[in-house]
């Protein structure tokens, strides 16, 4: 498929990059998409269910698509630094997290599916608008490092 309109917008060697990324993910399993401009997750990343790393910071992003539960091999995903303004139920089925960054985003409130991600021990949700500590972070017992502040 092609690259969305996101990356076609910025010319071609951000074309060859986004391409040469998606292509590299199936060796290493990590995918970077920093700084791309992106408003919507490009939908064949979330076909790449090998990844167990994916980092889309300081692009613009606002809400996740329910396809993102494909992603159920992902050990760190970073979206530091978007628009984000909800995070959907599937992202539950994500159950293989152990870190979880989401700083410096618009989130209001976090689903309380996140309590199914056990294995988190890095959590990182400052910077947003939540009014109070979601209820379900009470459930996630591995935590090691939780950032909250504002």
């Amino acid at each position: 498929s092609s690259p969305p309109l996101d990356i076609r917008r910025l010319g071609m060697d951000a074309i060859l990059e986004y391409l040469r990324k998606i292509f590299e993910s199936r060796r290493t399993a990590r995918l970077e998409l920093n700084g791309y401009g992106l408003t919507s997750l490009p939908v064949e990343v979330c076909n790449l269910t090998y990844l167990t790393d994916l980092q889309l910071v300081n692009n613009h992003l606002k809400e996740l698509p329910p396809d993102i539960m494909k992603l159920d091999k992902l050990i760190e995903i970073n979206f530091e630094d978007n628009d984000l303004e909800a995070i959907p139920a599937e992202f539950g089925h994500c159950t293989s997290l152990t870190r979880l960054s989401m700083p410096f985003n618009s989130l209001k409130e976090l689903p309380v599916e996140i309590a199914q991600l056990h294995k988190v021990r890095f959590l990182n949700i400052s910077h947003n608008k939540l009014a109070e500590m979601p209820d379900c972070i009470g459930s996630l017992t591995s935590i090691e490092m939780l950032d909250l502040s504002s």
